[in-house]
């Protein structure tokens, strides 16, 4: 067999010789390949020994492909070096597979497509035409997907290998394996968005892995259909709900579940309007999508019931949260009917000649409302039941202690709140920026100039009732070396010159002041203002060194403190 190579060169499968040889553009003949000996020798090319080679292929890269006969292998020529590459020398038959784990039988003649470098082999003895891929080199496709595609969170593809030749196939993403396989078939759902690069591994029996080329694919967020309804009105026309969409989205399709109104029973807006005109429960659907073509759709059964006598109110809907104290409007419609009775848990609680009536919620809890209907022949209509839960209003409470440093007053805020789990605090102290605020259950703020400070402090919960606490003056800075003083060392040796440790300052109304040793342990307590530490415990002198002091001091003017530090014992 004979191939023209890519350099113009004739290349010629010398079959008697045993030999590859060239025959260059001026019609120059080298051997390439071989000895002359026949044999299975790999090796350096002049070194080689081939046995009845039939034809020969070249890529692009410059590689020779040689159907060597009768060792019924195909070789490969490459930067000088003959390897044995499919086949194994003196082993026929018709298997395929990888490398050695192939045969051939008298394979006579090759073809190459040089655009997916896919050699077809005439294997003559077999009856077959067989297609050898080239080592090092695997596909990666998928069903659904193109590469650059952008998908929906929860998109589901299955992703396919080629050529299926491997025992055993790993799925790569980002570079960490996500799945094994003894098929080149291997689905997987990308459940988180962001950007994902996809690979197949192909695994040889000898553990060696084959890397395809990547996949790019890129996952966004699904949008999330929601909605929430307001009766707006019960009249003769019929009831009318405003819709409102929770989610943004690209468009919105709504079904109010009402084919009676034909056209009208759909809306691609946002928030539509619908009128229904007849009595019954109708259920409704929402389907939303956004600009990459993600959706979502939700469907509420049963959600719209309109009756006879309806109870609604345009500030909360049936199964609301609402605060204690609440004041809300309700009203009965169709307004037909020449006397209406509301009740509430059963209980009448208002009469009247107009259908619409306001409760105020004293009492927490789950509370059901209701409307009677009395038309002039004293028939009665009832309502459905409206149910709405009463949360307990919350109480907003603290207490705070403060300790004076060397950069301000610090103040720890203890909560003190019933029935609240959102916290809003105002320090009153402007100066400080961002850290005025919090939102923290139980702040630590530091006040760094001297001054009064008012605080405040709204407690709500997740009905979103909320009670506030405004306490003016509460924390009243004023700089530690202005009124209190606390000595670092003192001497109690009986001179009558520094032989007490105590708290110095103006109007100090109440101390407590306690002397711990270097293990924590309690040496003195002190709570007279006008008394000191004498250096003793029990009576008895204690040794030379260095006490931690703890003192909390509160005077007329100032917030309580907390003042620590070091004092040293002389002699």
């Amino acid at each position: 067999g004979i191939e023209l190579d890519f350099e113009g060169n004739i290349l010629v499968a010398d079959e008697w010789n045993h030999l590859i040889r060239k025959v260059s553009p001026l019609g120059v003949v080298s051997t390439l390949a071989g000895n002359g000996q026949l044999g299975s020798i790999d090796g350096p090319a002049l070194e080689a020994e081939f046995n009845y080679p039939w034809d020969v292929v070249a890529d692009s890269a410059g590689t020779i492909y040689v159907m060597d006969g009768y060792n019924y292998t195909m070789r490969k020529i490459q930067n000088g070096q003959v390897e044995t590459w499919v086949g194994e020398a003196g082993v026929d038959g018709a298997k395929d597979g990888v490398g050695i784990q192939a045969s051939f039988s008298g394979a006579t003649s090759l073809c190459m497509n040089h655009q997916t470098c896919e050699i077809y082999v005439g294997d003559a003895f077999n009856n077959l035409i067989r297609k050898v891929e080239k080592a090092g080199r695997i596909n990666i496709a998928a069903d659904f997907s193109l590469p650059g595609d952008t998908l929906c969170i929860g998109h589901q593809d299955i992703f396919r290998a080629s050529p299926e030749i491997y025992p055993v196939y790993q799925l790569y993403i980002n570079g960490n394996p996500v799945a094994t396989s003894s098929t080149p078939e291997i689905p997987y759902t990308f459940e988180q968005s962001g950007s994902y690069e996809l690979r197949f591994a192909g695994i040889d029996s000898s553990g060696a892995e084959v890397l395809s080329q990547s996949l790019r694919l890129y996952v966004v967020e699904r949008p999330l259909a929601g909605f929430t309804y307001q009766i707006v009105s019960v009249d003769a026309q019929g009831m009318r709900v405003q819709f409102e969409a929770t989610s943004q989205a690209a468009s919105y399709h709504w079904d109010f579940g009402d084919p009676a109104s034909g056209a009208q029973n759909t809306s691609s807006l946002p928030n539509p309007e619908h009128l229904y005109q007849q009595t019954g429960t109708y259920s409704v659907q929402l389907r939303v999508q956004n600009s990459r073509m993600c959706s979502d759709s939700l469907l509420k059964s049963d959600v719209i019931q309109y009756q006879d006598l309806l109870l609604h109110s345009a500030e909360v809907t049936p199964g609301d949260s609402i605060c204690q104290g609440s004041a809300l409007r309700f009203e009965a419609g169709p307004a037909r009917f020449v006397q209406y009775e509301f009740y509430l848990n059963e209980q009448l609680v208002a009469q009247s000649d107009s259908p619409a009536v306001s409760f105020t919620f004293e009492q927490s809890g789950p509370v059901q409302l209701r409307a009677v209907g009395i038309n002039a022949r004293n028939e009665r209509t009832l309502s459905q039941q409206f149910g709405l839960f009463v949360v307990p209003k919350p109480k907003a409470d603290f207490s705070f202690s403060s300790r004076s440093t060397s950069r301000g007053l610090e103040v720890q805020f203890v909560n003190e709140s019933t029935g609240a789990t959102h916290y809003e605090w105002n320090f009153g102290d402007p100066a400080s920026g961002p850290a005025n605020t919090s939102e923290a259950e139980a702040p630590l703020h530091l006040y760094q100039q001297a001054g009064t400070y008012d605080v405040t402090l709204m407690a709500s919960h997740l009905a979103h009732c909320t009670d506030t606490l405004f306490r003016k003056g509460a924390i009243i800075y004023q700089p530690q070396n202005q009124d209190i003083f606390i000595p670092s060392a003192f001497s109690p040796n009986g001179d009558g010159l520094n032989d007490l440790f105590y708290v110095r300052g103006q109007d100090i109304q109440q101390l407590t002041l306690e002397i711990y040793n270097e293990w924590g342990e309690l040496i003195q307590r002190i709570t007279d203002p006008g008394k000191g530490w004498d250096g003793r415990k029990n009576g008895q002198l204690v040794q030379p060194d260095t006490y931690l002091y703890v003192a909390r001091i509160t005077t007329s003017h100032q917030a309580p403190m907390l003042l620590t530090g070091q004092v040293t014992i002389l002699r």
